[in-house]
């Protein structure tokens, strides 16, 4: 996966996996509606599309379940 410069701050991740699939060419999928409304942690900077995705959701109970260069999977975490 390809580095690409990111500047996401105050956005809902629908806004922001969009802009990073247009961006990258990578699908960003996910099944939880609750998901779309939830408000990013800042993404600042160069890095790939998955460690985009993974800033945006920190802090938040998701994370990247799975990733390859065609598709990203953002799902709940594991309750422990």
């Amino acid at each position: 996966m390809a580095d690409h410069p990111y500047s996401f701050k105050d956005r809902r991740f629908d806004e922001t996996a969009q802009a990073l699939a247009h961006a990258s060419g990578c699908f960003i999928r996910y099944t939880d509606r609750e998901l779309a409304a939830l408000r990013i942690a800042p993404v600042e900077g160069r890095m790939s599309i998955r460690d985009a995705v993974a800033k945006a959701l920190e802090g938040s109970s998701y994370e990247v379940a799975s990733a390859t260069d065609a598709e990203i999977v953002v799902a709940k975490k594991p309750q422990p």
